[in-house]
């Protein structure tokens, strides 16, 4: 459990003494070591902290530190956290945090960037696409652009477009029976596609169906 409240360097926001359970990050290691099969094995349990709100999404952040793990989480109250696994202690503690006000319905790291790590966030009012990069060397939210949707997005997930693989986003809305495609250009993101689907989507998932 994520139990760390206390107030960082540069945050937005006041401790939260309530509503303890926040993220739940459990820990497989032991279980999908091959040098550990056939043995009697004891699950560690969860490891949790607290950030003082509902939990509505999470990813893991690739692209820094490789001697510890990521994972941002965004939360009711409209903030995006940052929270780091330290394997020496096997505990969790709250890093950063960044105030979007929106709820953060969905998130995943974008894809093709060259340096530090850059999520892509999916808002729900205001409905919208927010890019929060993390430089590298460093554990701090910066917001460098905004996308706004016309609903409220469902899911968001990293899709390659056309033969040259280019950077893309999907993302659902579900309000609207739609699917709308995000394409990287030089410097931002911008709306590529918007196709109409059945009832009310919310999940997707892309994958190479034809083997090329």
């Amino acid at each position: 459990m994520l139990r760390d409240s206390r107030t960082l360097p540069g945050s937005l926001f006041r401790p939260a003494t309530t509503r303890p359970l926040a993220v739940a990050a459990v820990l497989w290691a032991l279980l999908a070591c091959p040098a550990a099969q056939g043995e009697n094995l004891d699950f560690p349990g969860p490891v949790l902290a607290d950030l003082g709100a509902t939990t509505v999404s999470c990813c893991l952040v690739p692209g820094l530190d490789p001697g510890n793990s990521y994972i941002a989480a965004g939360t009711s109250d409209g903030f995006v956290n940052l929270v780091q696994y330290r394997p020496e202690t096997g505990t969790l503690a709250q890093v950063s945090r960044y105030y979007l006000g929106g709820m953060a319905v969905s998130m995943v790291p974008a894809p093709d960037v060259a340096q530090g790590a850059v999520l892509a966030v999916a808002m729900a009012n205001p409905d919208r696409i927010a890019f929060l990069s993390i430089a590298a060397g460093t554990t701090w939210f910066t917001l460098t652009g905004q996308l706004d949707l016309p609903e409220d997005p469902g899911r968001i997930w990293p899709v390659a477009l056309g033969d040259a693989r280019e950077a893309g986003l999907a993302v659902t809305l579900p309000g609207m029976d739609r699917l709308v495609i995000l394409r990287r250009g030089e410097a931002t993101w911008s709306l590529d596609q918007d196709l109409p689907l059945g009832d009310r989507p919310y999940h997707g998932v892309a994958g190479d169906l034809d083997g090329d």
